[in-house]
């Protein structure tokens, strides 16, 4: 939700254009009181992830993460952080800095 009440289906659309004008979901001074969230795109993520929809779900650095963008995911873009990629170079460096040999 923003400043101005609008509710939307993704914490960053209220801070990026052109999505603040496109991805109102409601405004909570006009949704009635006993109302829920009207539905989104995104209301779905967790479920996609678990039935392994995107690579989420077998990916050991999923809770670190959060499954990255889910409107990036959608999109079709892979929008992993680089150290799931990166991880064992980065061990391999500290290895050496800190004196012991890699394991081969």
């Amino acid at each position: 939700m923003d400043s101005r009440g609008f509710i939307y289906s993704c914490t960053e659309f209220p801070l990026v254009k052109p999505y603040e004008n496109m991805e109102k979901l409601a405004n909570i001074q006009t949704l009635p009181p006993n109302n829920l969230r009207p539905n989104s795109i995104f209301d779905t993520w967790r479920n996609l992830i678990q039935n392994q929809t995107f690579p989420c779900g077998n990916c050991p650095w999923l809770p670190v993460c959060g499954g990255a963008c889910p409107k990036r995911w959608i999109e079709g873009e892979k929008p992993c952080p680089p150290f799931t990629k990166q991880i064992n170079s980065r061990f391999d460096i500290l290895a050496r800095q800190f004196g012991y040999s890699l394991i081969s």
